[in-house]
């Protein structure tokens, strides 16, 4: 079997796979109502220790349950001042 016949069935069984979760005419309805039905709110903010906090239908906010509050938490800024590579060039 050719390179291009392997990768021709690679690519029709990828496929194959992927239509499973296309949108037809048939479920065309069902997947707008599930669209509208949805709820998306893209409104939050970011504190400088990287927590998160949510708003509420309120308007209120609340913390996000799903932010680790350790300090192996990635950070957005340098606790350092940015002179770690500086640090890690002198050092060796």
């Amino acid at each position: 079997m050719s390179p291009l016949n392997i990768y021709l069935k690679q690519f029709y069984i990828f496929f194959q796979e992927a239509a499973k979760f296309f949108i037809s005419t048939e479920n065309l309805e069902q997947e707008i109502e599930k669209a509208l039905n949805m709820e998306v709110n893209y409104n939050f903010s970011i504190d400088l220790k990287g927590n998160r906090y949510i708003e509420r239908p309120d308007y209120s906010t609340e913390k996000s349950p799903q932010e680790a509050s350790d300090d192996s938490s990635p950070r957005l800024y340098s606790e350092t001042g940015g002179d770690e590579s500086q640090q890690e060039v002198e050092a060796s």
